[in-house]
This record gives structure tokens, sequence and C-alpha cells, in this order.
């Protein structure tokens, strides 16, 4: 778990500080003008991800997720899993857009060149030791995809529509966070 904290750590740096083209907080500017299109969004000065949305998105599912996995370790390792998922999901997200886009994102190279491998990984020497099934990792998987969905439709809902208040949503990520506390093998 301290080991996928340093590597959401690298990531992050990529994504939120400077990224392979020298850019400052990029991702913003990148989920902004995606969802913008996504969502026929004339205005451009319309936010629909925040800098506040993006701390508690980080903040609840990934940083509350892995300290959560850190003490619950080794007794409980379904937190482990679900961290290990959102580092899976968020990889396989920025690689879609790549793929889409045919163009680079903040965030994809450590995406490709760190999650994608380390989650493998991890996934394996899991199975290999016996640690949890196979059953438990897809469990922590649609966890983490789920947790995914939650992050994505409560952006829209709550920037686009203004169907739930900011708090609201936020509550919806931090609730989200805890439940691998709450699943045990």
């Amino acid at each position: 778990s301290v080991f996928m904290m340093v590597f959401y750590i690298i990531h992050q740096f990529e994504e939120h500080w400077i990224d392979i083209f020298g850019n400052i907080y990029a991702f913003q500017t990148y989920l902004n003008t995606t969802l913008q299109g996504l969502l026929d969004v004339a205005d451009p000065d319309i936010n629909l991800i925040t800098k506040a949305d993006i701390f508690v998105i980080n903040t609840s599912l990934v940083w509350l997720v892995a300290c959560i996995a850190i003490v619950n370790a080794p007794k409980n390792i379904f937190p482990a899993l679900c961290m290990a998922g959102i580092i899976l999901i968020n990889a396989i997200s920025h690689s879609v857009s790549a793929l889409r886009d045919l163009a680079y994102n903040p965030g994809l190279v450590t995406s490709i060149v760190i999650f994608i491998p380390f989650a493998l990984w991890f996934y394996r020497a899991v199975l290999k030791h016996q640690l949890a099934s196979r059953a438990f990792i897809l469990w922590a998987l649609g966890w983490a995809f789920v947790g995914h969905i939650i992050l994505m439709v409560g952006l829209v809902l709550t920037n686009h529509f203004a169907l739930i208040p900011s708090i609201g949503y936020y509550a919806a990520l931090i609730i989200w966070s805890v439940v691998p506390t709450f699943k045990k093998p």
C-alpha cells in the first residue's frame, strides 16, 4: 500500500503539477475541455471540474483509501485490493482517452509505465500467495469502477446540471471511499 501511495504521488506530479509538455496543472483544463465537448457546452468558461473537486476526489478516492489500506493490512486485504483497483481503472481511463483522441493526456505516461504493470503484478502476487480469491479481486475492481462512475457522474450532476450540491457530491465520494473497510475476506 505504501508503494501505491508513492506511485500515485508520481502520477499526480504528471497529472496536476507538470505534464510531459511542461504544462502546469494541465489535467483540470484537459478534463474540462473533454467534458465540455461530451456535454456540448458552448461556454468554455464553465468549469465542469474545479480545483476543489480535484482536491476532494484525490483526498477521498486516493489518499483516504490508501490510508485505510495501510491501517487494515495485513488482517484485511480488501482495501489494498481496492487501492490497486483505483490505480488500474484510472490507468485504463487515461489509456482509453488517449486512444479515443489519439493524443497524450496529463497522467498517461505514469498510467502506462507505472500503474498498469504494478496493478497487474500486485493482483498476480495476491493470487500466487493465495491472499485473496479471484472473486475478491473482481469485487475490488468493481468497487473501483463504481468509484470512477460516482466521480464522473457526480461532476456532471453537480457542475453541469446543478442537481446536487458540491457538499452532497463530496459526501458521496467520502462515503464510497470508506466502504472497503467493511468488506472482509
